[in-house]
Formats: C-alpha cells, sequence, structure tokens
C-alpha cells in the first residue's frame, strides 16, 4: 500500500463501501479509493466524507470519529508470526536485511501492545495466498488479466470523444510512441497477456466466489472465530495484501518503522470483517497513543536506494545514467 511506504495511516475500506466512478479500473472486485493522512482523527474524518451515501448504514451514528479511543482497552487481537508472513521478493526482490529488522521490529511492537489492556492472541495461523491457487496459478492473477480488457474499454467507451478505445489501443499507442511510452526497463507484457487471457463473465464469477471464500469465509473469519478476536495484525510489507483482495474486507495501516537500508517507512496492518471500518479507526486510535512517533521517509537514504538499484549514479553536479 502507497501509506505503508510513505509512513500514513490508511483503510482499505470493504470493497463497495467507496464509489469507484470515473476512476481508471484495474480491477473491479479487489480496487476502491480510501483515505491517507498523517493522523487518525483526519483519517476517521476523510473516511467519512468518501463513503457512498447509498452505504451510509455502514457509518457509526456519530460519524467514523466517534470510534477514536485511543485505548486498547476492549479489543481482542490476534497476531500473525512475521517470518511466516515475510516480504514479497517478486516485487521488492530479496533482501533479507529488510525481513530481519521488519521481524524484529513487529515482535516488539506486539510485545508493548500485550503489556497494554488488551486480550491478544499470538500467534493466530491464517492460510497462505497458495490457497488462492486454483490448478497451479494464481485465481488473482487470473481474475486481474483475465478482466483488464473489458474494464478499460467500458471505461473508455464512457468519454465522448477518446482516440483511445480498448486496451489493444493503448497497445498499440504505445508502440508508435515507445520512445516515450516504452523507456528502457517498462514494457507492456502485463498489457498483452491480458487481452490473451480475456475471460467470461461466468468464469470470473465462479473464480471470485472461490477467493472470497478462501480469504475471506474459511480465511480471516475462521481464524477470527477460532480464537474469539476482533482483527488480526501482521506485517503491511507482506503477501496480506492479497488476502485483502481476495477477501474484500478491510485494512488499516499502522505506521511502525524505517528501513535503515533504504530510509523507507514500514508498519503493520490489521485486518477485519467485512464493513468494520469503525473498528480498524478505534484500533489505528489506540496503535497512534502507543506509537505516537510516526515514521516519516529518510530521503537521503531512499535517493542513495534508487541510484545503487537503477544504476545512476549522482553527484552534485550531474546525473550519469548507468547500464540496465
Amino acid at each position: 500500500m502507497p501509506a505503508n511506504r510513505a509512513g500514513l495511516y490508511t483503510i482499505k475500506p470493504t470493497i463497495g463501501l467507496i464509489s469507484t466512478d470515473g476512476i481508471v479500473p484495474a480491477s473491479d472486485f479487489s480496487d476502491t479509493a480510501g483515505p491517507l493522512a498523517k493522523s487518525v482523527q483526519d483519517l476517521a474524518d476523510l473516511l467519512q466524507i468518501m463513503v457512498d451515501p447509498a452505504m451510509w448504514n455502514h457509518v457509526p451514528e456519530g460519524g467514523y470519529r466517534s470510534s477514536i479511543t485511543s485505548s486498547w482497552a476492549g479489543l481482542k487481537v490476534g497476531f500473525l508470526a512475521p517470518h511466516e508472513w515475510p516480504q514479497n521478493e517478486d516485487i521488492s526482490g530479496p533482501d533479507a536485511m529488510f525481513n530481519e529488522e521488519q521481524q524484529a521490529a513487529v515482535e516488539a511492537a506486539y510485545k508493548k501492545i500485550e503489556a497494554a489492556e488488551v486480550e491478544a492472541a499470538y500467534p493466530v495461523w491464517l492460510k497462505g495466498t497458495a490457497e488462492l491457487n486454483i490448478e497451479g496459478e494464481s485465481a488473482l492473477n487470473g481474475l486481474w488479466q483475465g478482466n483488464l480488457n473489458r474494464l478499460i474499454t467500458d471505461h473508455l467507451s464512457s468519454f465522448e470523444q477518446v482516440a483511445v478505445q480498448s486496451l489493444k489501443d493503448i497497445v498499440g499507442f504505445n508502440l508508435g510512441y515507445s520512445v516515450a511510452q516504452l523507456p528502457a526497463g517498462i514494457n507492456q507484457q502485463y498489457f498483452l497477456d491480458s487481452l490473451n487471457k480475456d475471460w467470461s463473465k461466468h468464469r470470473s464469477e465462479e473464480v471470485l466466489r472461490y477467493c472470497r471464500h478462501a480469504a475471506g469465509t474459511e480465511g480471516i473469519d475462521h481464524v477470527m472465530q477460532k480464537h474469539g478476536i476482533d482483527v488480526i495484525i501482521g506485517p503491511a510489507d507482506s503477501d496480506l495484501d492479497e488476502m485483502l483482495s481476495a477477501s474484500g474486507y478491510p485494512a488499516v495501516t499502522l505506521p511502525l518503522g524505517v528501513y535503515s537500508g533504504n530510509g523507507r517507512p514500514f508498519g503493520l496492518l490489521a485486518i477485519a470483517s467485512k464493513f468494520q471500518e469503525a473498528l480498524l479507526v478505534r484500533v489505528a486510535s489506540a496503535w497512534e497513543a502507543l506509537f505516537p512517533n510516526r515514521p516519516t521517509p529518510n530521503g537521503i537514504l531512499m535517493r542513495e536506494a534508487m541510484d545503487r538499484q537503477d544504476g545512476w549514479v549522482q553527484n552534485s553536479v550531474e546525473m550519469k545514467e548507468g547500464p540496465y
């Protein structure tokens, strides 16, 4: 989540709570808008403003701000073992030092929370993303790629005048202006794969039901019922985001620390059952009171890390492009 990378609070709400009208669609089953804020009070106020008027029955009578208690008292939480939910190497590449730092910081945070007035279960075990595979392939990737062509085409058709009218047109445009659109290191293989994997409505609904059941009913809900807990907390830099996509359930980011290797913030995710955003605001407010020093990105370290990663060499006079 972008908020985790920036040391901010965000709530990824239950799918459907906030309208996605006008947003370029990458997915109609997992994508949603949501607030980002430096404080939980701002987070609560922004979330309330963004809620679809048709979904206001899910907003507390006093608004989301009324859920701010700044206390862990009465909350029941389950902690995921951080070593079971490491950073996704397919996204960020292998980084053993980060995993070590994150695990140590998460374990310390768990102990600090347990010392507060909270009923905690540790560790709790949540099914991993392997449960979201069908015949050896990711069901989520299939849904994302199998429906992108339809979603983009439907979105573009909503405009009165547009030269690019489909995903195929976007691919052609990028090829026609490849110098600007496809610089070194950038390709559109994902778009090409999506054009070749155009799923039917029936196939999509069938696989989505499977994902919702595996990640939601048999995953998150099962763990909460088994341990009698309100929320599940685990590392944000992990595959937990895929469990959120598959279930459609809400989560809030909890800023925790900054990685010494590149200056990038990291934190935790607190996951709740669907339409339990008020509970997540309450959890975030308790976190904010216990961990008041919100981490902020270290721009110098991040720039140095980007220079190393991208093959760029920078000094006070010039920026020289390195090999790709």
